[in-house]
């Protein structure tokens, strides 16, 4: 049995457990090793912080401020609001539906990026926001006094009922989350934010189409999962590893049905030929090639005034 496989039915029979998210944490800490922070963690993820800022700064009218963020997705490690702290944002509010991050994360996360800052390794930074993480550290006893030191606030809550007054957030981000959403879900978040959102609001998204298997399992590629229909993949798509295998239209008509309006996309393609030696399946029949070929891609949108 492929590797992929047997990790999609060893979560399966988790999400079955009462708190399956702490035996899924053991799974990916001791077994897939995706859970350790490293260096390499921090470096690609502020460089998606970059990325943000960059997108928000693109609207001359905004350059200057610095922009109210809310983060859909906190995941293990609040390194995304750590490093929008870093260049500059104004407070941060980080949200996630499950609990992922323990009570050490954002001290181990601090520590992280303290190393690789006097390293001289990460660009772009406000110097004083440096030493304000560096006295937060030294002063923090628990991760939720350092990230409140920061002007970060993590919350455990569905982000389709955010509690925030109209016109609270300027620029709503998410880094590889969109894609373990369903569909109607993102409808929902996306009309949520557009209640929330300020004058001039935008949003940035980096949305990973490819199926992640891919990245635990090197026998297959990015577009394994296109060759299943619906019934079938549900046999390998369980609770905590769910992925809703929409493509950019997709993404686009969201955008558009919960009244954003999309800026730019940066795609990324696969080639024809990998793509060829997928059998895809007849329900993937109403999308082209490029859409089938594109497994990431970066989404800029704006609420229209």
């Amino acid at each position: 049995m492929p590797h992929w496989m047997i990790k999609a039915a060893i979560q399966a029979g988790l999400a079955q457990l009462p708190q399956p998210q702490r035996y899924n944490r053991l799974l990916q800490r001791y077994v897939t090793r995706r859970l350790r922070m490293s260096e390499a963690r921090v470096i690609g993820k502020f460089a998606q912080c970059r990325r943000h800022m960059a997108n928000w700064r693109a609207d001359a009218d905004a350059r200057e401020r610095a922009p109210r963020i809310l983060e859909l997705g906190t995941g293990w490690y609040p390194v995304v609001p750590i490093g929008l702290s870093l260049l500059g944002a104004g407070p941060v509010t980080s949200v996630d539906v499950d609990p992922l991050m323990g009570a050490a994360a954002p001290l181990q996360t601090a520590a992280c990026y303290l190393r690789l800052l006097d390293a001289g390794r990460l660009p772009e930074v406000d110097g004083a926001r440096v030493e304000a993480l560096r006295e937060a550290l030294g002063a923090s006893a628990s991760g939720a006094e350092l990230l409140a030191r920061l002007g970060i606030e993590v919350r455990v809550a569905d982000a389709r009922a955010l509690p925030l007054d109209p016109g609270t957030i300027d620029l709503f981000v998410s880094n590889n989350t969109l894609e373990h959403v369903p569909a109607p879900a993102i409808l929902a978040l996306f009309g949520e934010f557009a209640r929330v959102a300020g004058p001039r609001a935008r949003m940035s998204h980096f949305i990973d189409m490819a199926d992640h298997y891919a990245l635990f399992d090197p026998s297959i590629t990015v577009f394994n999962y296109l060759r299943y229909s619906e019934a079938q993949w549900r046999l390998f798509n369980n609770s905590l590893h769910y992925q809703n295998r929409l493509r950019l239209s997709d993404y686009r008509r969201l955008h558009e049905a919960s009244g954003w309006r999309v800026v730019s996309e940066d795609a990324t393609e696969g080639s024809a030929d990998a793509l060829g030696r997928v059998p895809v399946d007849a329900s993937f029949g109403r999308y082209g090639d490029r859409d089938l070929r594109v497994f990431e891609s970066w989404i800029v949108s704006t609420k229209p005034e």
